[in-house]
C-alpha cells in the first residue's frame, strides 16, 4: 500500500493499464486468462471442501486421497448443490 498508492496517485494509471503499456494487449489478455483459470480451480477446491463438511454432517462416504473419482452420489449432489448456491449468491 505504501509503495504502490503514491505511484498510482502520481501517474493516475491502473495496474492493468500500466501493464498494457509495458507488455502489450496480448500479454495482458493472457495474464487475465491465466488468472481466471487459477480462480476457477481455487473456487472448485473450496466447493469440494464445503461438500466434505456437509458429508461429515450427513454421513455419506466421501472420496479419499487415493480416489480419482467420487465414490458416492451423495457427495456429488452436495458438490452440485453447494456450487449452485454459491454461484447464485455470487451472481
Amino acid at each position: 500500500m505504501f509503495l504502490t498508492a503514491p505511484i498510482a496517485v502520481r501517474t493516475r494509471l491502473t495496474l492493468y493499464y500500466q501493464l498494457e503499456k509495458i507488455c502489450g494487449r496480448n500479454l495482458v489478455t493472457l495474464y487475465n486468462l491465466a488468472n481466471g483459470v487459477m480462480f476457477c480451480f481455487l473456487a472448485g477446491s473450496m466447493i469440494t471442501v464445503s461438500a466434505t463438511a456437509v458429508g461429515v454432517w450427513f454421513h455419506f462416504p466421501m472420496p479419499g486421497l487415493n480416489d480419482l473419482l467420487p465414490n458416492s452420489v451423495g457427495w456429488v449432489l452436495a458438490v452440485l448443490a453447494i456450487g449452485g448456491l454459491i454461484s447464485v449468491i455470487a451472481a
